[in-house]
């Protein structure tokens, strides 16, 4: 897990870590304009960094238990996921509401593609003997 908090200084030295990841979890706080403005360049950055590589995120948009502060409607947060074609989540980390369903989608999908990969890595090897 890499937090990043939206400062440009630590996103060049976590380039190279993001070679390595298979998923990724883009965070926001619905009270927080500027907190949201930055997801997409996030995503953006981490697509650019991994090339055509198999990678999947999600959009989380955090602290929902805050609805008279909130400025990010729900709306706006499944108009970017679905824009750059990932899963969008809301939860409250306070109230422990929407995370069991968060991480079941990220290890269900992860799961998912990482038997795809196995598969297709013994497909290779079977072939090459």
């Amino acid at each position: 897990m890499v937090l990043l908090h939206g400062k440009l200084v630590v996103a060049d030295r976590s380039r190279a870590t993001w070679l390595g990841m298979d998923m990724y979890c883009i965070v926001y706080d619905v009270t927080n304009r500027n907190s949201f403005k930055s997801c997409g360049m996030w995503i953006e950055r981490l697509n650019q960094s991994r090339g055509d590589h198999n990678i999947f995120g999600v959009l989380v948009a955090n602290k929902i238990d805050k609805d008279s502060y909130r400025v990010v409607s729900t709306q706006e947060g499944k108009q970017l996921a679905d824009t750059r074609k990932i899963a969008f989540f809301e939860c409250s980390a306070k109230d422990n509401k929407g995370i069991s369903e968060l991480f079941k989608y990220l290890a269900s999908d992860f799961l998912k593609r990482y038997k795809a990969r196995t598969k297709q890595l013994e497909k290779i090897a079977r072939d090459n003997i």
